[in-house]
């Protein structure tokens, strides 16, 4: 899959658009194609360090996205 990511946090030098492993899912969950996705104000949180990061990299953005 292709996304918007980041490995270190810091400023947009330290994102990166590229593919990425598909996510393995379980069974009581499902998996979305996203055709859309923007970027807010709690990405650029995320992508300084400051809001709801999760222990493990890459992380992710967008938190907004059109299905």
């Amino acid at each position: 899959m292709r996304a918007l990511f980041f490995n270190q946090f810091g400023g947009v030098e330290q994102l990166q658009y590229g593919e990425l492993p598909q996510p393995q899912i379980t069974a009581d969950q499902v998996l979305v194609a996203i055709k859309a996705s923007g970027l807010n104000f709690a990405d650029i949180y995320r992508l300084r360090g400051n809001y709801h990061i999760e222990p493990h990299t890459p992380y992710i953005n967008g938190y907004e996205v059109q299905a």
